[in-house]
């Protein structure tokens, strides 16, 4: 374990955060009937309070000091600068030298890529034929094309917001509704009506953001003349960025332990790497009995890369385990 923890000590990842509370730790994992918000990867600000339930035991670290510390419920943590406080003898800090990973912001998202999805009635979520793509800020550019059918491109109408809320299961176990929207950005000095261009069998589109934006968590809400057509997150990363992802994947490539997957999936999340964390997360689990926490993760992670049945399928089977640890036989 120590020889995979002692070379993580060098790996620093720092990402802008602007506009966003600054994260000071990370759960890596956990066991016990824990609320989805001790899911493993969910990140904290310093002067949050948090509350771990009785008999689970979470495992965090702190984001850019190395340190890993499992805390055993029921108690009551914060932050108090650089510290983790909370009843002395249920906070134990763990040995070996951990990764010292820094990041900041609201797991903000500034560079797409992929498939995303479109929006159907009552706010579910359906496979779509869309791609989005944006060059990295201070030159922010959205690119965005759909499958041609007859007839002239249509003009869309882009809105968009500093929060996006992960999709639920719906109630019935039959598909994924879509998370509320937070506010909506200033766009008023923006041409948010886009005309389409036809090439190569799709209808194209493009639109530069404001530099304002750079460290914003942002989503996009589309629409045309038929209503809304998707509405997804947008991602980013730089070369260094992801030069520095590709040295953190290195490290943990020989784990043995679910953990260092865990934060190499949220490394790669951050920078947009959407599949390169879904692989991660996957590993992490196939490393250690499934755990809610880690189920959840991945449908957040399919989800947004339009693996929508995969998706309903890890929701189900994280509210399967979560009913088998609250209610073990």
């Amino acid at each position: 374990m120590k020889k995979i923890w002692a070379p993580l000590l060098a790996v620093a990842l720092n990402l802008p955060g602007q506009g966003a509370p600054a994260k000071a730790w990370m759960v890596l994992s956990g066991t016990g009937p824990l609320p989805a918000r001790l899911d493993s990867g969910q990140f904290f600000a310093a002067h949050e309070i948090v509350q771990v339930p009785a008999g689970c035991t979470v495992t965090v670290l702190l984001l850019g000091q190395g340190k890993r510390l499992r805390l055993c419920g029921p108690c009551t943590v914060t932050m108090n600068g650089s510290q983790m406080v909370g009843p002395r003898s249920q906070l134990k800090e763990m040995p070996g030298k951990p990764y010292r990973l820094n990041l900041s912001g609201e797991n903000h998202r500034q560079v797409a890529g992929g498939v995303v999805r479109e929006a159907a009635k009552e706010g579910q979520l359906r496979d779509g034929g869309w791609k989005i793509a944006l060059t990295p800020f201070p030159r922010a550019r959205l690119l965005l094309s759909e499958p041609a059918s007859a007839g002239p491109p249509p003009t869309l109408q882009c809105e968009f917001f500093e929060k996006y809320a992960d999709p639920k299961l719906s109630a019935d176990l039959s598909g994924l509704a879509r998370g509320p929207l937070g506010a909506s950005l200033d766009s008023s000095d923006l041409a948010t009506d886009l005309p389409g261009r036809l090439e190569a069998g799709r209808w194209h589109y493009a639109l530069d953001l404001p530099k304002r934006w750079a460290g914003r968590r942002l989503a996009l809400r589309l629409s045309d003349d038929r209503g809304e057509l998707l509405c997804t997150p947008l991602y980013g990363w730089s070369r260094a960025e992801a030069g520095k992802l590709q040295q953190l994947k290195v490290e943990v490539h020989a784990s043995k332990a679910a953990e260092p997957w865990v934060v190499y999936a949220v490394a790669a999340e951050e920078l947009g790497q959407l599949r390169e964390a879904l692989r991660a997360v996957q590993q992490a689990i196939s490393l250690k009995h499934p755990n809610p926490g880690l189920r959840r993760m991945a449908a957040r992670l399919q989800v947004d890369v339009g693996e929508l049945a995969a998706a309903s399928e890890s929701l189900t089977q994280a509210l399967k385990d979560q009913s088998e640890v609250e209610n073990p036989r």
